[in-house]
C-alpha cells in the first residue's frame, strides 16, 4: 500500500482512492445500462462517465479535509452520536465538496442535455 496523505489520514491509500474512483464509474455505468437502458443518450453517457471520477475525487478530498480539521483539534472523532463511526461529520464529510459540484452538474448541465 502507498499512503495517500500519511500526515492527515495514515490509513488512506492511493490504491483505495483509485479503487473508489473505479467503483464509482462502474456503478454509474451499471446504472446507465441496467436501470435506464436505451433512455440515456450516448453524449450524456460520456459526459456522466467523465464527470463521476471528478465527483469521486472531490468526495475523497472532502474526507481528507475533515480529517485535517480533526487532526488540528487533536481529536479522533467529530462527535459521539454514532459510536464507532467518528460522528455524523465522518459519515457526510465527502459530501461537503462533492454535493455542490453535483448540484451544479444537475442544474446547469443535465437540464440542457435531456
Amino acid at each position: 500500500k502507498h499512503t495517500l496523505a500519511a500526515q492527515i489520514s495514515p490509513r488512506k491509500s492511493v490504491e483505495g482512492a483509485i479503487g473508489a474512483v473505479i467503483g464509482a464509474v462502474a456503478i454509474a455505468w451499471l446504472w446507465i445500462h441496467y436501470i435506464f437502458p436505451g433512455e440515456v443518450t450516448p453524449h450524456f453517457q460520456i459526459t456522466l462517465l467523465t464527470f463521476i471520477p471528478v465527483v469521486s475525487l472531490l468526495a475523497q478530498v472532502g474526507d481528507l479535509l475533515e480529517s485535517l480539521f480533526k487532526r488540528s483539534r487533536h481529536c479522533k472523532d467529530s462527535g459521539s452520536s454514532l459510536p464507532g463511526h467518528g460522528g455524523i461529520l465522518d459519515r457526510v464529510d465527502g459530501l461537503a465538496l462533492a454535493a455542490p459540484l453535483y448540484y451544479f452538474f444537475l442544474v446547469f448541465f443535465l437540464e440542457k442535455t435531456l
